[in-house]
């Protein structure tokens, strides 16, 4: 067992690397590249495809988010990487339901890469809307005498906090539905361990849907946030 997962460690100047993970991760980003080519080659105003209803479908509901929340001048931008944050979170989440497959957002390391990239977006976005003094008064907090101190303190580790509980959150329910699919694998058929577990997949791809809309919901708030003029 040691061996085979050794076998998996690609050590590169001094890093070691999952191979599996980076391995799933370009398939699920190759799986979704391909599906997007086909939505748009065979994409039709008078016979749309099964394909292209989907995307659009899913363009049209983030639209509507990004119209209510994010400033005009970030909506186009906003709207196609929600979308593409949540295809991808969705694909690598339910890519751990297939046997003797793992979910590239069951390792931590995924989770918080995406998570840091959404901080940095957050802090862009806050400076490129409202500029460098809006966005330190957004950290500054109220104006009251001895008291935007505190608040400022309380801000900036709320910002700083963000990446790790955006990537433990779904980091955390992630590897949990997997270990516990493995282990209701685990009982005998003669027992009736198929029913829990096939009634555990089926509760497994209903949470990869909720987590990448939690994820891609709370990304969209914290943008809407730092943005806000008020």
């Amino acid at each position: 067992m040691e061996e085979h997962r050794a076998a998996w460690l690609w050590h590169v100047h001094g890093f070691t690397f999952d191979a599996r993970v980076l391995v799933y991760t370009w398939i699920v980003m190759g799986i979704i590249v391909v599906l997007g080519l086909l939505a748009v080659r065979g994409a039709s105003l008078k016979r749309p495809t099964g394909l292209q209803n989907a995307f659009e479908t899913l363009l049209e509901v983030v639209g509507r988010f990004v119209g209510e929340q994010i400033h005009p001048r970030q909506q186009a931008f906003m709207e196609n990487l929600l979308a593409a944050l949540f295809l991808f979170i969705l694909a690598s989440n339910l890519f751990g339901l297939i046997p003797g497959l793992s979910s590239p957002t069951a390792n931590l390391n995924t989770t918080f890469g995406l998570s840091i990239l959404v901080f940095f977006l957050v802090q862009y976005s806050g400076i490129a809307i409202t500029g460098l003094k809006g966005y330190l008064h957004h950290l500054k907090g109220p104006d009251l005498p001895f008291v935007w101190p505190v608040f400022t303190l309380i801000n900036i580790i709320e910002e700083l906090s963000k990446p790790l509980t955006l990537s433990f959150r779904l980091y955390g329910n992630i590897f949990a539905g997997e270990i516990l699919i493995l282990l209701l694998a685990q009982i005998p058929v003669y027992l009736g361990g198929f029913i829990p577990a096939v009634a555990w997949y089926g509760f497994s791809i209903f949470v990869g849907f909720i987590q990448a809309f939690v994820f891609m919901m709370l990304t969209l708030s914290y943008v809407s946030m730092v943005t806000s003029h008020h």
